[in-house]
């Protein structure tokens, strides 16, 4: 994870990891990751409407570029509103969202699964 190559795939596995530790009750950890990942989507522009910033690949935050069909837009935004909704769950305990509502607003609700080609 250090050089950034796989951090889609590193912040896929963690939602993944987050949702054990959260079924296992290890609520520091699960804070802990909830923070992690939205602090890791935001920075990827899993939030913007096409799922990547229109910039050019060079601007600072930049790293994934456009997506290369509808299938992998669809699973950026999937990812997305997995850390959303695990955000969200969190946070019913009382503690601090860590995507604030601004974030959320450039974020496109997700579609059905007959729009995600299977």
């Amino acid at each position: 994870m250090a050089s950034g190559k796989d951090i889609f795939q590193v912040m896929q596995a963690c939602i993944v990891l987050s949702w054990y530790l959260y079924q296992e009750g290890r609520w520091v950890e699960v804070w802990i990751y909830a923070g992690f990942q939205t602090r890791v989507a935001v920075p990827l522009r899993l939030n913007y409407p096409g799922t990547f910033s229109v910039h050019a690949l060079n601007g600072p935050g930049e790293y994934l570029p456009p997506p290369q069909d509808p299938l992998e837009q669809e699973i950026r935004r999937r990812t997305w509103w997995m850390t959303i909704l695990f955000d969200r769950t969190v946070s019913i305990g009382g503690w601090v969202h860590a995507v604030g509502q601004p974030f959320m607003s450039l974020a496109q609700v997700q579609c059905f699964d007959t729009c995600f080609g299977r």
